[in-house]
């Protein structure tokens, strides 16, 4: 009998230890708010349910009966960040005082899907309504302080599906997507940024996105083969170029222009 109480035991134990590493809440992030530490989680809307909709920069007209569930996810210095597929650590920090690299992982636009814990106990909440589906306005989220959040890393599907949603009108456009491995430093005017853009005409707009760092690059192994690395794609969802070379981006836009 001892022992069957025993064993009884042991398996509510390895039950409960189970269940404590189990997330609160699963969705995609979706968006970086204006706060470097904090970005809102979705989960699933009245509009398209789980898999959310970029809707763009700009006004987004009022839309009846919409109703979303989705928190806004409060990162501090003790939040434990991991990639799934291995369980190494990410580091969203490059220094001991900048603070602004905390949610660099969060600003690509990519809508990682994310597991989280939270610090306090998660209560799920029903579907709020909202006036808008647009994110940056989306009022009375619940807030909570991640204890843990684990991440999927993105393919290059995912990485091109997500820069696709973003074309409007007629106008051509190439993104040039850097995959760098460098220290993560806040700077408003990137030199290739500029440098990009100036190859923009009338027909087709040249765009330029720094995808990673040293403190995030584990997210994207599953995107380029090396650090640094260069894709540019299209409007068509088509991979124009790849390359480990800035130079080689820059010889690629001029013979592009050039023939157009």
């Amino acid at each position: 009998m001892k022992g069957l109480i025993f064993f009884t035991l042991l398996i509510l134990i390895s039950g409960c230890g189970v269940m404590a590493d189990e997330p609160d809440v699963e969705g995609s992030v979706v968006i970086h708010m204006d706060q470097p530490e904090m970005f809102v989680l979705f989960v699933e809307d009245s509009h398209s349910g789980s898999d959310y909709e970029w809707l763009g920069h700009g006004h987004v007209e009022s839309q009846e009966d919409y109703e979303v569930e989705a928190y806004l996810v409060h990162v501090t210095d003790e939040t434990a960040i991991k990639v799934e597929e291995n369980g190494e650590t990410v580091d969203l920090y490059s220094g001991d005082a900048d603070t602004l690299a905390r949610m660099n992982t969060f600003n690509t636009g990519i809508p990682l899907q994310v597991k989280a814990s939270f610090t306090e106990d998660f209560t799920p909440t029903e579907k709020i309504e909202q006036k808008t589906r647009f994110s940056y306005e989306w009022s009375l989220l619940p807030i909570y302080e991640a204890e843990e959040l684990i991440l999927t890393r993105p393919d290059k599907e995912d990485v091109i599906d997500s820069f696709y949603t973003r074309s409007s009108g007629n106008m051509e456009w190439l993104i040039v997507m850097e995959f760098s491995d460098e220290t993560f430093e806040w700077n408003w005017h990137d030199p290739a940024y500029d440098e990009i853009h100036h190859y923009s005409n009338s027909n087709t707009q040249a765009f330029f996105r720094r995808m990673s760092h040293q403190e995030d690059k584990r997210l994207f192994e599953d995107v380029v083969e090396s650090f640094p690395g260069f894709m540019i794609i299209n409007g068509e969802q088509e991979v124009v170029h790849e390359s480990a070379s800035l130079d080689e981006v820059y010889t690629f836009l001029d013979q592009y222009f050039d023939e157009e």
